[in-house]
């Protein structure tokens, strides 16, 4: 009886734990991804989790990401010099493993390229997560056209450095890429319990899919996210496309062997990534042309009145003596042409 009742009695496994929680981690380097991680945080992002990196103490302890790991000795930023911000995150080597050591095995590492800190610290940070066999991805931005060129360079050398050090940075934003020409695809699909994705929808990405390439390798996913309402929200991620450009003059491979990039390289990327809009000086009209060229044109003098008032109005005759200026000015008024063609009409 005893033996009968223990083999049906249910075993107790425990609480189902759930271990996906630090698998994909977001990684801020310097100002500008400091400041990308911390909106996500601020935002609430969920399944994630954050760190912010820098060199400047400062920066950083404005930061609201409860992971922050300041790089380097003195606390006081790169000042611009992205070699400075490389001796910082080498310095911190270790303290990087610590970070990326807590079970990640997928890290975004994102940064504002141009300046010191993300410049340089970005790619060693990033270069840490694979070599410890993260999955790494690399999100930058680059400086603004009216930044000018210097910085934009600089910013340029910062992402060929990263792209070594990543599996995932290119995207069809950069170089002019074309997404059909992916070799790899991660995809998620957002949507809310009050529009969920139906198979109809689900069946236009599948035409979308139908041209790329057959071979291609795609990893997709349906979130749920509810302030979305009506809207659907999609996220894609490209990688593995090629870059025509970047292979004839930059083989990024060897770079790290003694290889200089030319300017005359970087200015041809320059030229593909930034298309500054000219504005079109107005033209100017022909009757404006004299006064344009400092000719001077004699004043003309247009009086107004209402429909019901004579158009100049002279004084009586009972009138007092007149001062000597009103009577030039009414000389010249009534001389003039244009009131003379108003007398004139009447």
């Amino acid at each position: 009886m005893n033996e009968e009742n223990g083999s049906n009695s249910l075993i107790d496994f425990g609480l189902a734990e759930d271990k996906s929680k630090n698998i994909i981690k977001v990684i801020g380097v310097g100002g500008g991804g400091c400041n990308a991680v911390n909106n996500m945080y601020d935002e609430g992002i969920v399944g994630v989790t954050f760190a912010a990196c820098n060199t400047d103490s400062k920066q950083l302890s404005h930061v609201s990401v409860p992971v922050k790991l300041l790089m380097g000795e003195s606390g006081l930023g790169a000042g611009g010099n992205p070699e400075k911000g490389k001796e910082e995150a080498e310095y911190s080597h270790e303290a990087i493993r610590k970070l990326l050591s807590d079970g990640t095995q997928m890290a975004f590492v994102t940064a504002g390229m141009g300046g010191g800190t993300g410049t340089g610290a970005a790619p060693l940070v990033a270069k840490t997560a694979r070599d410890m066999g993260i999955l790494t991805v690399g999100v930058v931005t680059l400086p603004f056209y009216f930044e000018k060129k210097r910085k934009i360079k600089k910013a340029l050398l910062g992402v060929m450095e990263m792209k070594r050090n990543v599996d995932a940075l290119d995207s069809p934003l950069m170089y002019g890429n074309d997404i059909h020409k992916a070799k790899k695809i991660l995809f998620n699909i957002y949507a809310s319990d009050k529009a969920p994705i139906f198979v109809r929808e689900m069946q236009e990405i599948d035409e979308f899919f139908d041209q790329l390439d057959p071979n291609i390798e795609v990893i997709w996913g349906i979130a749920t996210d509810n302030p979305l309402e009506d809207d659907v929200k999609v996220t894609i991620l490209a990688t593995g496309m090629e870059d025509a450009l970047n292979e004839q003059r930059y083989n990024g491979d060897n770079a790290g062997k003694g290889d200089v990039i030319d300017d005359e390289y970087l200015e041809s990327v320059i030229s593909l990534l930034y298309k500054p809009m000219k504005k079109e000086i107005p033209s100017i009209p022909e009757d404006n042309k004299n006064a344009a060229d400092g000719e001077d044109e004699e004043p003309q003098l247009i009086i107004e009145g209402g429909p019901d008032e004579p158009a100049v109005v002279e004084e009586e005759e009972k009138q007092p003596k007149e001062n000597p200026l009103l009577r030039r000015m009414r000389t010249w008024i009534l001389n003039s042409r244009i009131t003379k063609t108003l007398l004139a009409e009447e």
